[in-house]
Order: C-alpha cells, then structure tokens, then sequence
C-alpha cells in the first residue's frame, strides 16, 4: 500500500517486497493450478481477466479508495484486504493459469490488467492521504521538504504510468 510513502515509514522496503512476494504467490497459485488440472476449460471469465479494458481503471480506483478510506477512518480493517484482493488476485491467478494453457498473449494480458490495478490503488491511496491531510511524522524543515519531493515524484511517476496504458488499451481497442 501507499501508506508509507506518505508518512515515509522506515519499514518501506520490507513492505514492498512484501507485496510483490504476494503477487508471486498468487501467480504461482495459478501455475500450480492449471499443471495439477490441464483439463481446465477457457472461459470466458478467464478472457475478462485477460483483456484490458478501461474499466479495469474504474475497478483499480474504486479499490484504492476504498482501501485508502478504510485505513484512515480505522474502519474495518480487513476491508482493506478483500477490496485490494478483488482487484489484483484474480488476473494475477489468472496469468499463471493462462501460462499453464500455452497462452501467454492472454497471460500478458492478464498482467496489463494486474499493473493498471496495482498503479490505480498506489495513485488513488496516495492522492487519498495528501487530501486527507495523512502527514509524515518528521519534525525537520529539511525531512519534510524531501517527504514532499519523494510524493511528488511518487506522484508524477504513477499518473505517466497508468496514461502509459491508458493509451495502451486504447489503441489495442482501435
């Protein structure tokens, strides 16, 4: 989550490596899936998580929001996880599937999908903190001066990012 980038948590590293192990995990829930069961069907489910669309963006957001106001209220914490799970697990479960199945035009599919969600919920929560006035707890001048660059360019990166495939899923749709 995005959390510690606007306080600038020390445990920052940890934390996103972390998320990444937990997208490999589910990737390899995938795999180990479709090589224990090759008789799986294609579905048509398996080719929505497959094809980006702009909704995908819509669904991202909507998760990132909704975790971003889960944590800062202090509501139902576990909220977090289940609006961030229904946007990142299943394309992610779904390219190791789609890999398993000899398809790995769909599988990258699947992570255009899963990379849009991920950059959708870090730039939504990010945005969330800032205007919810979530602060760095650093008390010098100087500390919240770089705090301040750092969200910047946290910022600047994540926007050119998903405009990347914004115009991405635009022209594989012309």
């Amino acid at each position: 989550m995005r959390f510690e980038i606007v306080i600038q948590n020390k445990f920052k590293r940890i934390l996103n490596v972390t998320e990444f192990i937990g997208i490999i995990i589910a990737v390899c829930i995938g795999l180990i899936l479709g090589f224990s069961n090759p008789e799986i069907p294609e579905g048509s489910v398996m080719r929505a998580f497959a094809t980006p669309t702009l909704a995908d963006f819509g669904l991202g957001i909507a998760s990132g929001l909704a975790a971003a106001l889960c944590i800062i209220s202090g509501l139902a914490t576990f909220l977090v996880g289940i609006a961030v799970a229904t946007s990142i697990l299943p394309p992610a479960v779904n390219m190791g599937l789609l890999l398993t199945m000899g398809q790995p035009d769909l599988a990258f599919g699947s992570l255009i999908i899963l990379l849009i969600n991920l950059l959708c919920i870090n730039f939504v929560c990010t945005i969330t903190f800032f205007v919810a006035g979530v602060k760095s707890p650093v008390h010098s001048k100087r500390m919240e001066k770089i705090a301040a660059r750092t969200f910047r360019k946290h910022l600047i990166i994540v926007f050119f990012a998903n405009l990347i495939l914004v115009l991405v899923i635009i022209l594989a749709i012309i």
